[in-house]
């Protein structure tokens, strides 16, 4: 698979993200991977968006670290002992995935579909056996990441029509530069204001750009078919 990396500011990529970049670069699937995908600023993200031909598109997650969960409670396990309640764990997952879909539309007009998933790189599957189905899907391990990925999506989910040109439409959105994602909206200009008018035949009038200006206009009737009258313009 080709594979896409936004790294602009030189970012390095985590031991997970190495290890899934090697696995991606290596797998006969058609398809790409973009790595930390450009949305709009300020929204969520995911660390990864994998693209299959006649599949469809996975947005990732990768939660390093060791979880458990309990009921809808989640806990990470930290390397000291300690575990820490974490809440809505994979809603981020779930959020990243949403924004994913929505620049897609904003950009190209189009109505996707994005699988949200999980991905616990150092945990064993069984762990999180109590987690259930929902609708952010995980896998644990390293092993066979492109393979595993594959088998998340459902029958009705699969999108035989998604081909290599979706895709390249798609990579290109979501790899472009940091500036050119959502720039800031310019000010608009001030409207100029609008020049005094004065019907009649008058001398020239000129106003110059000073903080303020008094004039005096006096109504002289004129000769017989002066139409309208004359005006005189004074001050200064």
């Amino acid at each position: 698979m080709k594979v896409v990396r936004n790294d602009e500011n030189n970012n390095s990529l985590t031991v997970a993200e190495m290890e899934a970049l090697k696995q991606f670069e290596q797998s006969p699937r058609a398809g790409q991977v973009v790595f930390h995908p450009r949305v709009t600023a300020g929204r969520s993200t995911p660390d990864i968006i994998a693209f299959f031909e006649e599949v469809g598109r996975l947005s990732i997650a990768i939660l390093e670290g060791r979880y458990t969960v309990e009921g809808n409670q989640w806990y990470r396990h930290e390397a000291d002992g300690t575990i820490t309640p974490v809440d809505k764990l994979l809603e981020g997952a779930w959020q990243a995935a949403t924004e994913v879909r929505e620049e897609l539309n904003r950009e190209l007009g189009l109505t996707t579909y994005v699988i949200a998933v999980a991905w616990f790189p150092d945990m064993d599957e069984d762990i999180l056996d109590a987690a259930g189905a929902g609708s952010v899907r995980w896998i644990c391990g390293r092993s066979d990441l492109a393979e595993r990925l594959l088998k998340l999506p459902k029958d009705h989910e699969l999108r035989p029509e998604f081909n290599g040109q979706y895709i390249e439409q798609e990579v290109a959105v979501l790899s472009r530069s940091s500036a050119a994602v959502d720039p800031e909206p310019a000010d608009p200009e001030p409207a100029e204001e609008s020049s005094p008018s004065v019907k009649g035949r008058v001398g020239a009038l000129i106003l110059e750009r000073v903080e303020t200006v008094n004039i005096y206009i006096t109504i002289v009737n004129g000769d017989t078919g002066d139409d309208p009258p004359l005006i005189t313009v004074r001050g200064q």
